[in-house]
């Protein structure tokens, strides 16, 4: 059993989505993930969160967990269908500015893969791409960028 996390930029396209889904079957099917973990906080998290609850229809024993970065009294809207959600302990000591990145980080402790969408190289996506690309950071972590994958498939 094998979890995989989300990173991408707040205003991703929709035309993305297949990509994204077809990206989220294969971790399922050739690498035997079996949790998701994801956040709220742009288009890109939605259209994840949307794609992991179509293919929990296809597989039932997947598991959609919804991470926050402030108290779960101030997440107002989210999507239903979340096995749970996570408010990690500790978070309530960072400054609110700072809450997103160290979400963030708590994500790819957590985590075996990292779906990206990352375009640019500024943001908190970005940020949060490369710590999950160092060597000491976060152990085995093998990340896939679907941004990147979208570039080569434009210009080659």
């Amino acid at each position: 059993m094998s979890v995989c996390c989300f990173a991408g930029h707040r205003d991703a396209e929709e035309t993305i989505r297949p990509i994204l889904d077809e990206s989220i079957k294969w971790h399922i099917l050739t690498k035997g993930v079996t949790e998701f973990l994801v956040g709220t906080y742009g288009n890109f998290d939605r259209m994840a969160s949307a794609s992991v609850l179509e293919r929990k229809k296809e597989y039932p024993y997947l598991r959609l967990t919804l991470l926050v970065a402030y108290p779960p009294a101030r997440k107002r809207n989210f999507l239903s269908g979340y096995d749970q959600m996570i408010y990690p302990e500790g978070l309530e000591l960072v400054p609110p500015r700072f809450a997103i990145p160290a979400l963030n980080r708590y994500m790819l402790e957590k985590s075996d893969y990292l779906i990206a969408f990352v375009k640019r190289n500024w943001g908190g996506a970005a940020q949060t791409l490369k710590n999950a690309r160092r060597p000491e950071g976060q152990g085995n972590l093998v990340v896939t960028n679907l941004g990147e994958k979208l570039e080569r498939n434009i210009s080659g």
